[in-house]
C-alpha cells in the first residue's frame, strides 16, 4: 500500500513540476476536500460502541466536534465555489 501511494504522489509530482501552481492548487483542494471526511469519520469512531464509556468525550466536546464538522464542511464548499466557480 505505501508502495502504491509513493508511486502515485511521484507520478503527481512528476506531471505538475513544470508548472508548480497547479500542483499547490491539486494539494490545497483535496485538503480542503478530505477534512470534513476525517473528521466525520474520527467522530463515528470516538462514539461508537467500541469505545468504553470511560473514553469517550463528555456533551459538550461532542457538541464542538459536531460544529467544527459543519465549519469544515461549509469553508470546504465555499472554498470550492469561489475556486472553481467565481
Amino acid at each position: 500500500m505505501m508502495l502504491m501511494v509513493s508511486a502515485i504522489s511521484f507520478l503527481f509530482i512528476l506531471l505538475l513540476s513544470s508548472n508548480l501552481k497547479d500542483l499547490v492548487d491539486l494539494a490545497t483542494t483535496l485538503s480542503f476536500v478530505i477534512a470534513p471526511i476525517i473528521a466525520i469519520i474520527n467522530y463515528r469512531v470516538i462514539t461508537s460502541k467500541q469505545i468504553s464509556e470511560d473514553f469517550k468525550p463528555w456533551k459538550k466536546l461532542l457538541l464542538l466536534a459536531k460544529s467544527r464538522i459543519v465549519f469544515l464542511s461549509v469553508f470546504a464548499i465555499i472554498y470550492i465555489v469561489v475556486y472553481f466557480f467565481l
